[in-house]
C-alpha cells in the first residue's frame, strides 16, 4: 500500500495526545514493546533515586513514574495511567542491565559481541534503506531505527531476526495507521510512526511468519503440480479413465455379439428362402 501525498503530510501533523489515546487500543504486542522501552528507560535514568514522583524521557517523550510499596505505576505526560509493574520484576530487570555493565564479568567479550550485533543490524537497515521504494518515507524512519540500534542491543538483535524486513515493517505501520483513520482523515505524529516501527521489530511473530511461509510454500507446490499435470495432458492424447475404458470395452463386446447374432439369423433366413424356392413356394 502506497501512502498518498495527503496522508504523508498528515503523518507529520501535531495531534500527539489523540494518538497516544488511540495507541492504547492497538494490539497487545505493540503495547508490550512500548512498555518495555519505558521501563528500561526508567531503570537507566530514574530507578532507585528515592523521589516520590519522577519524570523520565524515553525517545523524547515525557512519562511520569510513581513508586509504591509493591508496584511502580507509569503515566503519560497528562497523568493518564499507562501500566504498572511489580517492584520485584523491576528489580530483576535492573539486575540484568547491571550485570551487562559489571566489570570483570566477561565485559570485553560482551562488549565486542554487542558491537558486532549492532553493526550487523545497522548494515541490514542501511541496505534495506537503499532498496526501499518510497525513500521519502523510509529514510526518516530507518534513520531513527539506526540511532536506536546504536543505543539498544535488544533492538539490534530483534532487527537481525531472519523473518524481519523493512517491507513487513512498512506493512505493520500502515496497518496501525489505518486503525486511526476517521473518515478520510488521518493525523499521526512522527514519533508515533517511529514507535510503531520499533514495535514491529520487538513483536514476537516468528511462529506466525513461519506458518504463513509454510502455507505459501504448500500453495506454490500445488500450483506447480497443477501446471505440470496440465502440461502433460497437453502433450499426450487424452485417455479415458479406467471406468470409462471398461464401459467402452463392454459396449464394444455387446455390439460385436449383436452383429454376430444378426449375421447368423440372416444366414439362417437366407438358407430358408433358398429351400422354399427349391420346392416352388
Amino acid at each position: 500500500m502506497e501512502l498518498t501525498e495527503k496522508n504523508r503530510q498528515n503523518l507529520q501533523s501535531d495531534t500527539w495526545s489523540e494518538c497516544r489515546r488511540a495507541m492504547k487500543e492497538t494490539e497487545p504486542d505493540a503495547n508490550a514493546g512500548i512498555q518495555r522501552r519505558i521501563a528500561e528507560g526508567y531503570l537507566r535514568t530514574g530507578y532507585g533515586t528515592g523521589a516520590e514522583g519522577k519524570e523520565i524521557l524515553v525517545s523524547g517523550i515525557a512519562y511520569k513514574v510513581l513508586e509504591k510499596d509493591k508496584v511502580t505505576t507509569f503515566y503519560d505526560a497528562e497523568g493518564n495511567t499507562l501500566f504498572s509493574l511489580e517492584n520485584k520484576r523491576l528489580a530483576e530487570m535492573n539486575g540484568y542491565l547491571a550485570e551487562d555493565k559489571k566489570p570483570g564479568n566477561g565485559t570485553d567479550a560482551s562488549a565486542e559481541k554487542t558491537a558486532s550485533v549492532k553493526q550487523e543490524a545497522i548494515k541490514k537497515l542501511e541496505k534495506e534503506q537503499e532498496a526501499a521504494g518510497d525513500k521519502e518515507f523510509a529514510e526518516p524512519v530507518i534513520r531513527y531505527l539506526l540511532k536506536r540500534c546504536e543505543e539498544d542491543e535488544g533492538l539490534s538483535q530483534d532487527v537481525m531476526q531472519g523473518h524481519k524486513t523493512w517491507t513487513k515493517c512498512v506493512d505493520y505501520i500502515y496497518r496501525q495507521a489505518r486503525k486511526q483513520v476517521t473518515g478520510n482523515y488521518i493525523a499521526i505524529r512522527d514519533e508515533t510512526v517511529y514507535e510503531w516501527a520499533e514495535d514491529y521489530y520487538h513483536k514476537d511473530d516468528k511462529a506466525e511468519e513461519e506458518e504463513k511461509a509454510k502455507k505459501e510454500e504448500e500453495a506454490k507446490k500445488r500450483a506447480t503440480e497443477r501446471a505440470t499435470k496440465a502440461k502433460e495432458n497437453a502433450c499426450n492424447p487424452k485417455t479415458d479413465n479406467k471406468a470409462a475404458k471398461e464401459k467402452k470395452k463392454s459396449h464394444i463386446s455387446a455390439v460385436k455379439a449383436e452383429e454376430k447374432r444378426t449375421r447368423k439369423n440372416n444366414k439362417d433366413l437366407e438358407g430358408q428362402m433358398d429351400m422354399f424356392s427349391m420346392i416352388g413356394i
